[in-house]
């Protein structure tokens, strides 16, 4: 029997056997797309020792309110960025990513402003203000 289905928004854990340290399960924020297939940042898959050659994952749905509490306050990915054992950082930035970053934060890269715009709209606490433009 089906309670109810998965939205956006729901606590869930994903998993990858055989889960041989802490971060082998890890809390996500669900979104709903088309298809039978999991999707996850590139960024989280070190911890799970994915490398997309038919890896096999596992979802579960947080079916309590003590569940999603913990999901939520202990097991989100944000706060498994550290590994417990080397006290080293699991998790970082890969691919598209770090290129777009290298890309950006050189000398002579310029934007137009509709990139600029579409780029800071993504911005939390953007106050709609586009910064003045600095040629060096």
């Amino acid at each position: 029997k089906v309670e109810r289905h998965m939205v956006d928004g729901d606590y869930i854990i994903f998993n990858r056997q055989p889960s041989l340290h802490k971060m082998s399960m890890m809390g996500h924020r669900a979104k709903v797309m088309p298809f039978s297939t999991l999707r996850f940042n590139l960024a989280v898959t070190a911890p799970y020792n994915a490398d997309f050659d038919g890896d096999e994952m596992n979802l579960h749905l947080a079916q309590s309110h003590e569940t999603r509490a913990e999901i939520k306050h202990m097991m989100l990915n944000p706060r498994q960025l550290v590994s417990p054992q080397g006290n080293k950082p699991v998790m970082g930035v890969v691919q598209d990513s770090l290129l777009a970053t290298a890309k950006y934060t050189k000398r002579d890269t310029f934007l137009e402003k509709d990139i600029a715009m579409n780029l800071l709209m993504w911005l939390p606490v953007w106050d709609g203000q586009l910064p003045v433009p600095c040629i060096l």
